[in-house]
């Protein structure tokens, strides 16, 4: 790192300063200090916009804020990174919203449509800071300044990492009865509600909850991070919301009012909370996304396949595993897979994690044989023996032959069993491992590998269209 990397935060703002004075207001100076390193364009490119105002810089045609449809308000903090690193870039950032915002509500309002889209997800700034603001009360100004009938989708995430404290439930209310009050057309809505603590009842929010109405709302996305008790009773909003057709909710498990949510098609849950969405909203559903925590017991193996059963417009089934179990059980064994899928045979689309104990060429034979009209099938399986195919040493060298010997899996099952006529994608991603370890050690690599179903050689097989690796 040279002298010039070397130099405090503060006296960057002073040089963006003085660079552009010196050249008449004009950014060339600044244009020329982002490329002297990565330090530096990550330091001074932020400065092009912040000082872009119809007084440093005349402009013809409309200022560029009044063009924003979409603000993501999203800080990531690599862990590898030194702090004082870190710090700066967080100070840096906080700016930079700031100033932001002034910018949009300065020049995308009025005539202009205004915004569109919000996600405010920043887990190390409480919100006030997120903002760069004194107090609550100034926050709910500028959001009333830049959230109004045209914002569509919202992203109010909250919740804050490192046991920081949350935002009072009280503060959370009001930006939500605000919300409610000044953005009428929204079509998306995803809350995150961070755990208020013994000392904070959870019952301002829920009030806020209660009385808001969207007309248009068909995506809705709730996390909840607190202990459900009998003041959380937030019924009467999902009974205000009726057109909602697409439902992420893997925080709890109170039960959905059965008269909620008529026009459901797509639900997303955690297994253990699957009892929250009521056996008539189930048959209801065309897309069903589960996550897994752990392995499958007996029963609930065999209740899952009977809820299956019981729906008959499914389509789309997807069973994730969350991160990585602290166990050898690592996807769906050949008797799990096949009890799962012939409970749903009309499925169009299937995702899911296989064991390493099962052969992959018996879930492509039971996919063919069972899921005549599937079009994407998208696994995930385990390869504990990739040093085989890889040399650990430089894991680049060969990819092609990995791809070649999943292939000829997908060839093998057998020569009389054609693929369906239907199938047009596959996508494997593949954990491995490139050393003699324990399978419950957390995989070493991961392949993502596409194929595409293609006619050849009079008839049809996949061909690879894609390959990347993650280590």
């Amino acid at each position: 790192m040279n002298a010039f990397d070397k130099l405090p935060v503060e006296l960057y703002d002073l040089i963006s300063k003085f660079t552009v004075n010196a050249h008449g207001g004009l950014l060339c100076g600044l244009c020329v200090l982002t490329q002297l390193s990565k330090r530096n364009y990550m330091i001074f490119n932020p400065f092009l916009y912040r000082i872009l105002d119809n007084n440093a810089i005349p402009l013809a045609s409309p200022h560029p804020a009044s063009f924003v449809k979409e603000l993501w308000l999203n800080f990531i903090v690599h862990g590898d990174h030194p702090e004082e690193e870190k710090r700066e870039s967080l100070n840096m950032f906080r700016r930079d919203v700031g100033l932001a915002m002034a910018n949009i509500i300065a020049h995308a309002s009025g005539d202009a449509p205004g915004l569109q889209v919000l996600w405010i997800d920043c887990d190390f700034l409480p919100f006030p800071e997120l903002l760069d603001k004194a107090n609550i009360k100034e926050c709910l100004k500028m959001l009333k300044a830049i959230c109004g009938p045209s914002l569509t989708c919202l992203d109010l995430d909250l919740c804050l990492k490192d046991d920081a404290p949350p935002l009072e439930p009280r503060y959370f209310a009001q930006i939500l009865q605000q919300i409610g009050e000044t953005c009428p057309n929204l079509s998306e809505l995803i809350i995150q509600i961070p755990d208020p603590g013994k000392q904070h009842p959870v019952t301002p929010i829920m009030t806020a909850l209660n009385i808001m109405r969207f007309p248009k709302l068909t995506y809705l996305e709730f996390y909840y991070g607190g202990v459900v008790g009998s003041e959380f009773d937030w019924d009467q909003f999902l009974l205000n919301h009726p057109t909602v057709d697409t439902f992420k909710y893997c925080s709890h498990h109170k039960a959905i009012p059965s008269n909620a949510l008529p026009h459901l098609k797509n639900f997303e849950t955690v297994f253990h909370h699957r009892a929250v969405l009521s056996l008539g909203a189930y048959r209801l559903l065309s897309n069903l996304v589960m996550w897994l925590f752990s392995p499958f017991e007996d029963d609930e193996l065999h209740e899952l396949r009977d809820l299956l059963k019981e729906m008959p417009n499914l389509r789309s089934f997807t069973l994730e595993e969350h991160d990585w179990l602290d166990d050898d059980y690592h996807g769906l064994s050949c008797y799990e897979f096949l009890t799962l899928i012939e409970a749903c045979p009309k499925l169009t689309y299937l995702r899911c994690h296989i064991s390493w104990t099962c052969p992959i060429e018996h879930i492509y034979v039971n996919t063919w044989k069972t899921l005549p009209r599937i079009e994407t099938l998208r696994l995930i399986v385990y390869r504990p023996s990739l040093h085989r195919f890889l040399d650990p040493q430089n894991i680049d060298s060969r990819p092609s032959e990995l791809a070649k010997f999943e292939w000829d899996k997908m060839m093998s099952p057998s020569p009389n069993l054609s693929t369906p006529q239907s199938l047009h994608t596959i996508e494997l991603g593949i954990y491995g491992w490139l050393h003699e370890i324990e399978i419950s050690a957390k995989p070493e690599v991961f392949f993502m590998v596409l194929f595409e179903m293609v006619e050849k050689n009079g008839g049809r097989e996949p061909e690879m269209i894609g390959f990347t690796l993650t280590v």
